[in-house]
Order: structure tokens, then C-alpha cells, then sequence
């Protein structure tokens, strides 16, 4: 019995070693979007009933421009880093962990409405605006997992 309750707690012990911790960035800048567009991005993905995996094609950089859901077009977001990375990307590069072959949209918008809620602040005209993102860090090595970024669609 005793033997069978130290191999437990070693077993939770090593599951505990590969958590991870979120750390937000704020980039809040008169370039960010507006609060009432991030809302409608926000609104829209938890109104998607098929909640498509979005992920990242690229090695283990940034993926494109995610604008599906931005309505007027405002606000925007991006996934990064090798755990989001899809599973056929052209590189034929295979993906592991949690977050492989994307996150489901319904999800990301929770994280998106964190980085809403910790980074707002208003511009110099005195409109509310929020920019930034959220990484995604093993907590037993402090790599960098992946990331999500919020910021305003380009053009």
C-alpha cells in the first residue's frame, strides 16, 4: 500500500511539473482596437456552433491574420508557437501537447476577453482600447509554449 500511494504521488508530482502559467503582455497603444469591436470578435467566436480549431502552419512562429469572426473588421488575433502548430502543416513538421491542431474558437475567446479585461486603458482621445496577448509558459523551464495575440487588422 505504501509503495502503491508513493508511485501515485510521484505520478502527480511529474504531472504537476509539466503545468503551465499564462502571463499577459499588454501593448495597449492609440493603434489598438476599440472595446466595442474586441466585444463583437468575442461575441462571435462563442456564436460559432461548429468552433473550428484555428493553429498555426508556421515552424514555430506567428499564423496568419485570424479575421473570420471580426465583424466590422476592428479587432483581429494570431496564434503562435510550435503547441498550436497544426498537425499537416506544408513544412511537414508533427505537433505534440496540448493546443495541437489548434484550439477550438469557442476557447480562445475567453483568453481573448483576459487579455481585454487586463490590458484596457483609454487612448490619447479618451476611448477605451485594449492590445496585447497571452503566453502560454511551462512552468518547469519557463519555455515559451504559445501565444495568443489581440491587436487591430491591418489596412
Amino acid at each position: 500500500m505504501t509503495i502503491a500511494l508513493l508511485l501515485l504521488t510521484a505520478a502527480f508530482a511529474s504531472v504537476a511539473t509539466a503545468q503551465q502559467r499564462m502571463e499577459y503582455i499588454c501593448e495597449t497603444s492609440d493603434g489598438s482596437p476599440y472595446l466595442h469591436n474586441i466585444n463583437e470578435l468575442i461575441d462571435n467566436l462563442r456564436a460559432d456552433d461548429k468552433s473550428p480549431p484555428v493553429c498555426n502552419f508556421a515552424t514555430n512562429g506567428c499564423g496568419e491574420t485570424v479575421r473570420q469572426w471580426s465583424g466590422e473588421g476592428g479587432a483581429v488575433f494570431m496564434v503562435c508557437g510550435s503547441a498550436m502548430r497544426c498537425s499537416a502543416s506544408p513544412q511537414g513538421l508533427g505537433c505534440s501537447g496540448y493546443g495541437c491542431n489548434g484550439r477550438p474558437v469557442k476557447g480562445l475567446a475567453n483568453y481573448l476577453e483576459d487579455i481585454r479585461d487586463e490590458c484596457k486603458g483609454k487612448d490619447s482621445n479618451g476611448d477605451e482600447r485594449a492590445g496585447g496577448s497571452v503566453r502560454f509558459v511551462f512552468e518547469s523551464d519557463g519555455r515559451l509554449v504559445s501565444e495568443l495575440k489581440l491587436f487591430s487588422a491591418p489596412g
